[in-house]
């Protein structure tokens, strides 16, 4: 059993039904929505998902939409799509924006269970880079009281810890001059 969330998103309620059912087998909590506004809402509301898998051609707001409004919210989400009308402009900007996976409809209940472990697998990875990336923001940065990086929302804590990459990339490429020099 996987212990995480997983968000999907489709206007379909036959197919929400049938995967929320065959996700429910080996995740811990799924939560569906029929439209991605109601889902966007819930984002901005608070919830937090481990997983996000959506339907691309939806009503409303596409899926692309949706996850460039759910990113600007929460960088830090995994986002997988499904559609039974590929479109490869949209597949590939879906991609480039940091989409993990694509999923043409209509897939197998399998293929669908190996996606999702594999997504699962990313999001446990970089919730550990994340936390590993915030213990060294106290390290490098110290004109940052713990108090107030905890307080920051997740858009603002990925602007620190993006700035901290910069900070060790810097530090690690003098190391390396320095290193070369020496020999």
């Amino acid at each position: 059993m996987i212990n995480g969330k997983l968000l999907i998103v489709d206007d379909e309620q036959n197919l929400l039904d049938l995967l929320s059912e065959s996700a429910k087998e080996t995740i811990g909590t799924v939560v569906t929505c029929l439209n991605p506004l109601d889902a966007l809402a819930s984002i901005q509301g608070g919830e937090d998902y481990d997983v996000i898998l959506s339907d691309i051609k939806m009503p409303q707001l596409d899926g692309v939409q949706f996850m460039e409004k759910a990113l600007q919210v929460d960088p830090e989400l995994t986002f997988m799509f499904m559609s039974g009308f590929p479109d490869r402009e949209t597949i590939s900007k879906a991609l480039k924006m940091g989409a993990y996976d694509f999923l043409e409809k209509p897939f197998t209940l399998s293929q669908l269970g190996h996606a999702l472990n594999r997504a699962f697998e990313l999001k446990k990875y970089k919730t550990r880079l994340h936390e590993l990336l915030e213990l060294m923001v106290f390290e490098y940065m110290d004109d940052l009281p713990y108090d107030k990086f905890v307080d920051l929302s997740k858009a603002e804590k990925t602007d620190v810890l993006d700035k901290l990459l910069t900070v060790l990339r810097v530090k690690h490429s003098t190391l390396v001059q320095k290193n070369s020099t020496k020999k």
